[in-house]
Formats: C-alpha cells, sequence, structure tokens
C-alpha cells in the first residue's frame, strides 16, 4: 500500500501509470495506492465524452487532466480519496473480463464504506452508491494483461462546483460526510479500504515506497505526455 504525495492530480496520474508499467515489467508488485488531489477536472481517454463547462473551468482558473482510462469526466478536490489498483489479471483472483473486475472491486470499497456505518451497494454501471447517490466513481485501463483499476471517493466534496463545471452529469451524487452528518478520517477511510482488498483477495497488505524507477518513470511521462497541452487539450493541474 503507498500513500502518494503528489504536488498536483496530473503528477498522480503519471505516477499511476509509471507503477503500471513497472509492474508490466515485473518490477513493481501489485499495488494499492491513495491520494489526494487539488481542485481540477479530469477527464477521461475521450475528452469529448462528457460536456464539461471548459469556459467556467477556465474562468474560475479549475485546470484541465486527461487520465488514461474510459468514462466519466469527475470533479478533483481535497473533499476525495483517490485509490488506485495496480495489478496482474491473474495474479489476485480477477477475472479477465473488466466490467467483471470492476464490479468485484468496486464491492469491496462498498463494504469497507459499510463499515463506516452506511449501507453501501457496488451500481452495476460502476460505482458506488450510497443512500440513493452516487458516492464513488471508478474507470479502468488495462495494458497487456496488466490492470490499472483508480477510483474516487467523495469524501467532503463540493457538490455545488461539481455540479456547474460538468452539468451534464446528470446522476445524482453524494458524500460520505453528507451522508453520515459527521467527519471522516480519509487515512481511516484508507485503511478501511486497503484491509477490505486483503480480505477480498487473500494477501497481505505492508505499507510501501516508490522505488527509484518508478520515480523515474513518472517524471518521464509527466514531461511526456502528462503536461503536454496535446494530451490534455487544455490546461493541467
Amino acid at each position: 500500500m503507498l500513500w502518494l504525495r503528489p504536488k498536483a492530480t496530473v503528477k498522480a496520474l503519471a505516477t499511476e501509470e509509471a507503477i503500471l508499467r513497472c509492474r508490466l515489467e515485473n518490477g513493481s508488485p501489485d499495488t494499492l495506492c491513495f491520494w489526494q488531489g487539488k481542485k481540477c477536472v479530469v477527464v477521461g481517454y475521450d475528452r469529448n465524452r462528457d460536456k464539461v463547462n471548459f469556459q467556467l473551468c477556465e474562468e474560475w482558473g479549475v485546470p484541465i487532466c486527461r487520465r488514461n482510462s474510459g468514462g466519466g469526466a469527475i470533479y478533483q478536490d481535497e473533499g476525495n480519496l483517490n485509490y488506485s489498483l495496480i495489478a496482474a489479471q491473474d495474479g489476485i483472483s480477477l477475472p479477465s473480463d473488466v466490467q467483471r473486475a470492476r464490479h468485484i472491486i468496486d464491492s469491496t470499497v462498498a463494504r469497507a464504506i459499510s463499515n463506516l456505518g452506511l449501507k453501501a451497494y457496488a451500481m452495476n454501471g460502476g460505482g458506488v452508491s450510497v443512500g440513493g447517490g452516487k458516492v464513488s466513481g471508478s474507470a479502468q485501463f488495462v495494458l497487456w494483461g496488466y490492470l490499472l483499476h483508480h477510483g474516487v471517493v467523495a469524501v467532503n466534496t463540493n457538490l455545488n462546483v461539481l455540479r456547474k463545471l460538468i452539468p451534464a452529469n446528470k446522476t445524482t451524487v453524494t458524500t460520505l460526510e453528507r451522508e453520515l452528518e459527521r467527519k471522516v478520517d480519509v487515512k481511516k477511510l484508507a485503511a478501511l479500504i486497503s484491509a477490505e482488498f486483503a480480505t477480498a483477495f487473500d494477501t497481505r497488505a505492508y505499507q510501501g515506497r516508490l522505488t527509484d524507477e518508478e520515480k523515474r518513470m513518472a517524471q518521464k511521462l509527466l514531461e511526456e505526455k502528462y503536461l503536454l497541452h496535446d494530451w490534455n487539450g487544455c490546461l493541467h493541474a
């Protein structure tokens, strides 16, 4: 398990992919990492899939990042907890079918959220719902049999800003703190998620650090991909 401390969301995206590529080369173990980002909008690989209000993003100084996986755009701020699972599909008993794998992972996150005292369920279309609202979304990217599944849990996200920047999103979104009516410790939530993953995949989680090769690869991806206008199509965060 890693707790990433990126200066920006774009650095976290580059680090995720770096771990995936190093895992592909057998230089890294299966990894679960957590991170929090600053205010931005993260679009999927198809950046035109959602009607993000790019003009308002520019007016408000909200940067745009683009990730490798598909799926819809998300609003990112410090009220989110992000998690990423990087693993060989045949290494922790994940099915090769990405939709089934996503449901298994979402169900694991739902159990962790339920441990806070909420009834959480994995949604058929992906993500986790609580109290009739979506509290977590996820997306996946597969590279030669190795999976990068990343998700976001809305702990105390600014939903008013989210609705204005991504007005086309008609899904009802809520947050953990809104449903619980109390503060949530993100480190505790990360620990609950990590414990549920260890149980679900019959393995042991231990605290790790980025290797020198992962750091080198992340910096390379940052400079040659994630910071480029051609990749993001807009400002980066």
